[in-house]
């Protein structure tokens, strides 16, 4: 007789053994036939962490005070799994052993080979998998549409005698439909369309000086405090096409952003900046170096990009089913693996502020900030996209904001209210014109949006009218591609033949336009205390 849970529960724990240290199977696989599971106080596998995660950053501690993981049996092809962890912490610092980095780029090439050849094997074992199986799409589905959730994140990043600490109350992650609503969704067999969506409520980041003890004196203010924000995320190939063409979209979308930035915290972000500038440069050019070997198996990288998907798949039996058909229209595709992210913020606010260390000698002789506050800068409809592609040679960038307001606060607020702001726009209508043809965009309810990665096309599309309309104060926008270029290369001198040389001419272009912006410069704001 056919139980679902036979097929389920192994899947789920060799996962969960994967990442979390000191799974004791029996007891965890009899918790799981009883429909819930706990388990408490677990160490994280920090190597498989950075083998997945491929950070700059090593892991110094990974720990998980409570995990709850919910199966519901009884309605398991219509609720999700659910994974619930309460508090987890993690610990990091930059990667800066050079011995390592030299030993892990040595031993590459053997790594790359092994992990080729294992990814050479895996489309012939999924297709037979897949003549095998028709019927697993059932436990594909169940896999798919695990949600999580994890309340209290706790993450510190340590440098020198930076501390920068980031808290996150919620955080939940799982299958939305086409309205971006958490629900159960079916994939097809072929015509793969997923929709993830994450939302992250109560975002907080701090950035404190520590003594060389190690301890913080004096708490700052977070430079950001209990921050919302929600992640699309859509993933749409053929699996017969995977390798050759696919198309990712990423949009990120929150409604008030609040930065508080004191004076004593600016040498600190001002080095971490430096610090992640560097690393950004000798990690491009280590990318470089690598790109030749990886050429051969990016096809293969990207038909394994949903791992666990695929991990599960070639785990399943033969089973009874077969899953509905979703019929989509035909859609012309673009050659290339197409990369969209977009970043969406309905209002930021910076407040730059002055900070001095003084002493209480009321509290014990305590020490504590005094802060100042100098200016606010608010920014409304700010949005950046960028899509870009390798195959096709394609890159661009646009990028605005619909109002900008920037205020003097304190000491340095003007005495006429009428001419309050330095810098303030023509127009503070708060519109939904930034997050137009986005994942945020309520008109779209389709993912087939074509890519455009042609230049006359591109500058017809996105006119300067169209750049405008969408944020009227300050648009821009960059493109970078590249054209063949056909050009006669001598032999000798004596051989007068000629051989035709094909090369790639790089172009770039980019468009700044504004409207409708004021500035004033008051007596207030120039006299200082």
């Amino acid at each position: 007789m056919f139980r679902i849970e036979s097929y389920v529960t192994p899947i789920i724990m060799e996962y969960v053994a994967k990442y979390v240290k000191n799974i004791r199977p029996e007891d965890m696989q009899l918790s799981l036939w009883e429909g819930e599971a706990t388990l408490q106080n677990l160490d994280l596998r920090l190597d498989v962490l950075e083998e997945e995660l491929q950070l700059p950053c090593e892991f110094l501690s990974g720990h998980v005070h409570e995990m709850t993981i919910r199966v519901p049996w009884t309605k398991i092809t219509s609720e999700p799994i659910r994974i619930i962890i309460n508090t987890i912490e993690f610990v990091l610092k930059l990667r800066r052993n050079k011995s390592d980095d030299v030993s892990s780029t040595s031993s590459s090439p053997q790594r790359k080979n092994g992990d080729a050849a294992k990814k050479r094997k895996r489309p012939s074992d999924e297709q037979q998998s897949t003549q095998q199986s028709p019927g697993s799409g059932i436990v594909n589905k169940i896999i798919n549409n695990i949600n999580l959730e994890c309340q209290n994140i706790i993450l510190k990043y340590v440098e020198d005698d930076i501390v920068v600490s980031m808290n996150v109350q919620l955080l939940q992650f799982g299958s939305a439909d086409e309205r971006w609503k958490i629900a159960m969704t079916d994939i097809h067999p072929v015509k793969v369309l997923m929709r993830k969506l994450v939302k992250v409520s109560d975002l907080t980041i701090c950035i404190d000086k520590r003594n060389s003890a190690g301890h913080i004196e004096v708490c700052q203010e977070p430079i950001l405090y209990r921050c919302s924000f929600e992640i699309r995320i859509l993933r749409k190939y053929n699996t017969n096409t995977v390798a050759t063409t696919s198309l990712t979209r990423i949009g990120i979308f929150t409604k008030s952003m609040d930065v508080n930035i004191a004076s004593m915290q600016f040498p600190m972000i001002r080095r971490l900046i430096d610090i992640t500038t560097e690393f950004g440069l000798n990690n491009s050019k280590k990318l470089i170096t690598e790109q030749e070997d990886l050429t051969e198996d990016s096809e293969n990288e990207v038909a394994a990009s949903d791992s666990f998907l695929a991990w599960a798949w070639n785990k399943l039996p033969t089973l009874s089913y077969e899953p509905p058909l979703i019929e989509e229209p035909p859609v012309e595709e673009i050659a290339g693996h197409f990369k969209d992210i977009g970043l969406y913020l309905e209002e930021l606010n910076i407040t730059l502020k002055n900070s001095e260390l003084i002493v209480d000698n009321f509290v014990g002789n305590t020490k504590r900030i005094k802060y100042t506050p100098i200016v606010r800068i608010t920014i409304g409809g700010l949005y950046m996209e960028k899509v870009a592609s390798e195959e096709q040679n394609w890159r661009s960038m646009k990028s605005g904001i619909t109002y900008l307001i920037v205020d003097p606060l304190g000491s340095y607020k003007a005495d006429d209210i009428s001419e309050t702001a330095l810098i303030s726009s023509a127009s503070l209508e708060r519109t939904t014109a930034f997050v137009e043809n986005s994942l945020f965009d309520e008109k779209i309810t389709t993912a087939d949006q074509k890519v455009c990665v042609n230049y006359d096309e591109y500058m017809t599309l996105y006119t300067d009218e169209y750049l405008l309309n969408r944020t009227p104060i300050f648009a821009f926008d960059s493109v970078e591609y590249k054209t063949m270029k056909m050009r006669d290369h001598a032999k000798s001198e004596v051989d007068v033949s000629t051989t035709t040389i094909t090369t790639k001419d790089t172009h770039l272009a980019y468009r700044l336009l504004s409207s409708g912006v004021t500035f004033r410069w008051n007596q207030s704001f120039r006299q200082t205390n």
